[in-house]
C-alpha cells in the first residue's frame, strides 16, 4: 500500500487563545507505516499551533515519551500551560504528536499483528510513579536514597504522593503501552517521517522514549531535521543503570551491561552506522566493550577500535570524543542536545549516552541543570515548577528569539524606523549642536542690538523689532536644516513618522526617542495590520520575510473569538 501524504486536516482550522497567545489550531493524522507489513499502515494523530506572527523559521516538533500522550505539552498537571504554549509564544509553529499506539493515534485491529503485541500491557504503578519520578526524595531503599542526587527534588508541584490532587492529576493522564518494543520505535519513526514530508525542516524535542523515536526520524531523514533536543533520554547504551536491592530500585553510574537493550546504542531498532553494524544473524550489532569513565565515577559501554574508521586531516580533525569506530553518519548531520536534571536517576548515565554519540562522530552538548544553577528538578522536568526555565535554556540553544509580550503591529515603515535607531545619536547630537548656535547667534544680536540703541540714545529696541530679527534667525536655521515651519508634512522622514504614529519627536522626548521596540508596545485594533507587518518584516533568521497565508488567516480572524485561554489538548 501506497503512504499517503498527510490526510486533509479535520477539524477545519480554528482561531483560538492559548496561554493568551493568538494562534490558528488545526489537527490531522499521518500515516505510519507497520515496520515488516507493507499493507498495514497505522497512522500518527498530530495537532499544530501556527502563530499570528512567524518569528522562527523552523518549527517544533514536541515527541512524548513511554506513558504519555501529546496532551502532556499542553498542560501540566498542576493546570499550568505547557511547553507548547512556551515556543508558540516564542513564534515558533508547534507541531506535538500522540506517536502511534497512544493518544488519538489509530493501530490497525488485525489478527496479523498479534506477534507484535506483548502479552500483557504495561503500565506505572502509583508507587513507582511516586518514587521514581514525582517524589524521589522519599524513596528510601536498603537504608539510602534511590540515587545520591534523589534527596535533592523539590521542585514537582504539591507533595508528588498518592492522594495529592496534583499527583492524582498526573496518573490520570498515564497510557498503558501494549505493543513491543521495537516495533512502537518503528512505527515512531515511520511516523515522523511522515510528518516531516509534510511539513519541512523541522527541530525534533523528544523526551525520555521520545528521544529514541527523534532519533531515529532524524536518522532516516537528516536533511529535514535542523537539531534534535533530548530531554533525558532512554539508556545507558546497551546496559543498565538499576539493580533490585531490598524490594526497591536503586541506581549506579557502575552500568552493566546487557545486549538486549538499545543494542544499536541509541535504539533497539537500526541505525545508520559506517561502517554498517552486523546483522542479527551475526551476532551483536556493535562490537562493544565495558570502558572506565576518566574520572572514575562509573563505567560504561563503547564502541570497539577499528583502524581507518576516521581518518582525521588537517581539514577535518576528530572531534571532541570522536574515535575512529563505526560512525552515525546520519545523525552527525545535525547539532544534538541533552538536557539531565540534577534529582534525576538519568544523572547516573545520561553522560554514558552522550559519550557514545560523540565517539561516532556526533556533536552533542551535554546540559547538566545544575552546573547552570538550575536545581532541584527530576526527569519530569518539563511538568515541573520551573519549567519555563528549563525550556528557556532550550530555546537558547536552538537560537530562537526571546520571548515577547503579545503585541500588535501598526502599519508603519518598519525600515525608517531601523533607519532611525542607527541614526539617532547623530541627529540628535546635531540638534543639540544647532540649538547652542542659536542661542549663541541670539545672545550676541542681542547684545550687539543693546549696544546700537544704547549709541543711538534709546533705552531700549521695541519688542516688536526683537520678536521678527528672533523669528527671523530662527527661521533661517530651520531652512539650513531642509526645514520649513509650514506643518508635518514638510518634517525629515524619521519626525514624520514619529507624528504619524502618535510617538514624540525627539525635541519633545530627547531621551526616549520612538524605536522599533517602543513601537511595538503600541496596540492594534485591525488583525488585518498584523498580516500587514507579517508581510512586511523579516524574520531575525531569515533572509525573506515568512509570509502567510494572508487570505486564509484573514478568513479566520474576520470572526475571531473573545479571549479564553485554552489548555486541553483533546
Amino acid at each position: 500500500m501506497a503512504l499517503m501524504m498527510a490526510t486533509r486536516p479535520y477539524p477545519e482550522p480554528t482561531s483560538c487563545f492559548i496561554d493568551g497567545e493568538a494562534c490558528i489550531r488545526t489537527s490531522f493524522k499521518v500515516p505510519a507505516k507497520w515496520p515488516g507489513k507493507d499493507d498495514k499502515v497505522a497512522q500518527m494523530y498530530v495537532e499544530c499551533l501556527e502563530p499570528m506572527v512567524v518569528r522562527h523559521r523552523d518549527p517544533v516538533v514536541l515527541i512524548h515519551g513511554d506513558f504519555h500522550h501529546g496532551a502532556v505539552w499542553f498542560t501540566k498537571p498542576d493546570g499550568s500551560p505547557g511547553w507548547a504554549a512556551f515556543f508558540l509564544k516564542r513564534g515558533c509553529r508547534v507541531y506535538v504528536v500522540d506517536l502511534p499506539g497512544s493518544g488519538q493515534s489509530y493501530i490497525p485491529n488485525d489478527f496479523d499483528l498479534c506477534s507484535d503485541f506483548m502479552d500483557a500491557e504495561q503500565k506505572m504503578s502509583e508507587k513507582s510513579v511516586e518514587t521514581q519520578l514525582t517524589a524521589p526524595e522519599r524513596n528510601i531503599v536498603g537504608g539510602t536514597a534511590a540515587w545520591p542526587t534523589a534527596g535533592l527534588h523539590n521542585k514537582w508541584p504539591g507533595t508528588g504522593q498518592r492522594g495529592d490532587p496534583i499527583f492524582d492529576e498526573y496518573m490520570k493522564s498515564q497510557q498503558v503501552l501494549f505493543l513491543q518494543k521495537a516495533v512502537r520505535q518503528k512505527l515512531a519513526q515511520n511516523g515522523l517521517c511522515s510528518l516531516l514530508k509534510a511539513i519541512e525542516k523541522a527541530i525534533l524535542i523528544g523526551q525520555g522514549a521520545g528521544c529514541t523515536a527523534a532519533w531515529l526520524a532524524a536518522d532516516a531523514m537528516p536533511e529535514m531535521v535542523a537539531k534534535v533536543i533530548a530531554i533525558e533520554p532512554a539508556g545507558p547504551p546497551a546496559a543498565k543503570a538499576h539493580f533490585n536491592h531490598h524490594g526497591g530500585r536503586k541506581y549506579s553510574s557502575w552500568l552493566s551491561r546487557d545486549d538486549s537493550m538499545r543494542k544499536y546504542g541509541l535504539a533497539d531498532v537500526p541505525l545508520t552506522f559506517n561502517p554498517p553494524a552486523k546483522e542479527p544473524s551475526q551476532g551483536p550489532a556493535l562490537d562493544l566493550e565495558v570502558r572506565q569513565h576518566p574520572n572514575n565515577s562509573g563505567c560504561y559501554m563503547a564502541q570497539k577500535y577499528v583502524p581507518g574508521c576516521v581518518v582525521p586531516t588537517t581539514d577535518a580533525p576528530l572531534k571532541y570524543g570522536q574515535e575512529s569506530v563505526p560512525q552515525l553518519v546520519q545523525l552527525k548531520q545535525m547539532n544534538h542536545a541533552v538536557f539531565t536534571a540534577e534529582a534525576s536517576s538519568h544523572r547516573m548515565f545520561d553522560w554514558a549516552t552522550v559519550m557514545f554519540m560523540r565517539q561516532a562522530g556526533v556533536s552533542v552538548d551535554h546540559f547538566d541543570l545544575a552546573q547552570f544553577g538550575v536545581t532541584g528538578n527530576g526527569h519530569l522536568m518539563f511538568l515541573e515548577t520551573n519549567s519555563d526555565e528549563i525550556a528557556g535554556m532550550v530555546a537558547g540553544w536552538t537560537g530562537m528569539p526571546d520571548e515577547y509580550k503579545p503585541v500588535s503591529y501598526p502599519i508603519i515603515d518598519v525600515s525608517q524606523i531601523h533607519d532611525q535607531d542607527e541614526n539617532q545619536n547623530q541627529e540628535q547630537t546635531q540638534e543639540q549642536t544647532q540649538e547652542q548656535t542659536q542661542e549663541q547667534t541670539q545672545e550676541q544680536t542681542q547684545e550687539q542690538t543693546q549696544e546700537q540703541t544704547q549709541e543711538q540714545g534709546q533705552d531700549q529696541a521695541p519688542p516688536q523689532a526683537v520678536e521678527a530679527f528672533e523669528t527671523t534667525q530662527e527661521t533661517s536655521l530651520k531652512r539650513s536644516r531642509g526645514q520649513d515651519d509650514d506643518g508635518d508634512d514638510n518634517l525629515p522622514a524619521p519626525k514624520r513618522l514619529a507624528a504619524s504614529t502618535g510617538l514624540q519627536s525627539p525635541q519633545a522626548q530627547a531621551t526616549e526617542s520612538p524605536t522599533l521596540a517602543s513601537v511595538f508596545e503600541a496596540q492594534y485594533s485591525q488583525p488585518a495590520l498584523l498580516l500587514q507587518y507579517n508581510a512586511s518584516y523579516p524574520s531575525p533568521e531569515c533572509d525573506e520575510p515568512l509570509l502567510l497565508d494572508e487570505d486564509a488567516l484573514f478568513d479566520e480572524l474576520i470572526d475571531f473569538p473573545a479571549p479564553q485561554d485554552e489548555f486541553s489538548a483533546h
